[in-house]
């Protein structure tokens, strides 16, 4: 029953009107990983990621993967986060590289203090941004008197 209110709960309050020419890739917390490889504070509950350690932050990193057959751009990213840390925030950057490894677009989405419920945050790039190269890294806050942070679910929303 605690999965089903994890990903259940966040999914009913992200609910969204889309045009009939946009498609939305959804992905879990769980396909966060370290960006360090020996990070042993990142743990996974369900669908979500979060920092088990009490002592430091850690930062995960986050595929946008999409697939894709004519051209469409990124009209939304969306962030689904729970903060329980009165001191640090859920922080995440929302980049795109090209091929090359330039950087053609950075976004930040931030929690906004502690809360018992999940908290919904947007970007919205500029026009053209293709989908190829897109990535988000999180820095999640470290256990506060039990509670964890997490990173539930995050979408990327397109237009064609």
């Amino acid at each position: 029953m605690n999965k089903l209110l994890t990903f259940a709960l966040p999914l009913a309050l992200t609910c969204v009107a889309l045009p009939a020419s946009s498609r939305v890739y959804w992905h879990t917390g769980y396909d966060c990983h370290h960006e360090i490889q020996a990070d042993a504070c990142i743990s996974y509950s369900g669908v979500s990621v979060y920092n088990g350690c009490g002592s430091n932050n850690a930062v995960v990193v986050c595929p946008i993967d999409a697939s894709y057959t004519n051209a469409p751009t990124v009209s939304q990213i969306q962030l689904v986060a729970t903060d329980r840390n009165p001191t640090f925030d859920v922080d995440c950057t929302v980049q795109k590289v090209n091929t090359s490894g330039t950087l053609q677009y950075s976004g930040n989405m931030k929690t906004s203090g502690s809360s018992l419920t999940p908290q919904t945050k947007n970007l919205f790039p500029a026009t053209g941004q293709g989908l190829a190269g897109w990535r988000m890294r999180c820095t999640l806050p470290a256990l506060d008197a039990g509670n964890v942070s997490t990173v539930s679910h995050y979408f990327m929303q397109t237009s064609e």
